[in-house]
């Protein structure tokens, strides 16, 4: 199991900042950020010359806890498809051009049993496989907001590029929460939370009780999709910027202009960067809609089929997971 991280340097020099700096950091993508993701990405045709970088999130992203009834540890389910997200980021073919970080927000031994149980990292598994694996410690947060809830959480990418040789240009956050990524918003697949109400729908898909054109949870599916893609791409930020995430088939650029147009003052006060959704150069936090790549059924079932194609390609079983199933 990977040594969870201690403090870097890029931690030594938030904490030195202003209360007002450190505000203005955490919330908003710098000039230098936006300046390189505004140049088109290229398509390149090996993979392992630029290697990639995927951090994935836990709770919300890759499973679900529920509150506990009692004292003692909270219960993990696991999102479908779990199996064949972990056989596809660590087969042969794939690990060449691809590394593997976990980011949560949990504190540390909630980290490790998670990610135990969506990788079994505790058995088979040693610390070559991830880059990384972080907890809440390398946050930043300041000690009164280390225990309790809070809307302030942001996971700086600046952090593991510091650390690992990877960029703009190479990486990509998998994570539920929109907010997370705030200062490097294109740099993030943004993912449907995995919630109760997503479990039971899955569970009645199992056991037939649902329409049958429904299916368990395809997200990780499509994940798989999207990082198949990504392999060939220069420059992530850039493409995601430019709507690749959409492929094609989401709404007319005029109409995502339109969308986020007419929100309301309230909600552009709140994170106003939807992850895929293309914006004019320095215009990354004005940015507004009310969906995104993963609501929009064309292209979410186009992300799906690619991730479905390309798991058969490499022998891996469509296998949803037991876990989520009891």
């Amino acid at each position: 199991m990977p040594k969870l991280a201690e403090d870097t340097t890029v931690d030594l020099q938030f904490k030195k900042l202003s209360l007002t700096k450190r505000k203005e950091r955490m919330f908003r993508p710098s000039a230098s950020y936006l300046a390189k993701t505004a140049a088109p990405s290229q398509h390149i045709s090996t993979p392992q010359s630029c290697k990639k970088l995927i951090i994935l999130d836990l709770n919300g992203t890759l499973l679900f806890r529920p509150r506990a009834k009692s004292r003692g540890r909270r219960q993990v389910l696991l999102r479908p498809y779990i199996p064949v997200l972990r056989s596809f980021i660590f087969h042969d073919v794939v690990k060449p051009w691809l590394d593997v970080m976990i980011w949560s927000s949990a504190q540390p031994q909630n980290v490790k049993y998670m990610a135990n149980k969506c990788f079994e990292t505790g058995l088979d598994m040693g610390s070559s496989d991830f880059k990384a694996i972080w907890a809440r410690d390398t946050l930043g947060l300041p000690q009164r907001d280390y225990n309790r809830k809070v809307g302030t959480v942001v996971k700086d990418l600046e952090k593991p590029w510091a650390a690992f040789q990877h960029s703009t240009e190479t990486t990509v956050l998998v994570d539920d929460s929109l907010s997370k990524a705030r200062l490097q918003p294109y740099n993030h697949i943004c993912v449907p939370e995995y919630t109760n109400e997503l479990i039971v729908q899955d569970r009645a898909v199992w056991k037939g009780r649902s329409d049958k054109s429904e299916r368990c949870d395809s997200t990780l599916l499509a994940v798989i999709g999207i990082l198949d893609e990504m392999k060939s791409q220069s420059n992530v930020a850039s493409w995601i910027r430019a709507g690749g995430l959409w492929a094609g088939r989401g709404p007319a650029s005029e109409e995502r202009r339109s969308l986020s147009s007419s929100e309301s003052d309230t909600k552009k006060s709140e994170v106003s960067v939807l992850v895929g959704q293309p914006s004019s150069p320095g215009n990354a936090t004005d940015v507004q809609a009310s969906s995104s790549w993963f609501e929009h059924q064309p292209c979410f079932s186009y992300w799906v089929e690619r991730g479905t194609s390309i798991a058969a390609s490499l022998d891996i079983q469509l296998d949803p997971g037991e876990y989520w199933r009891v």
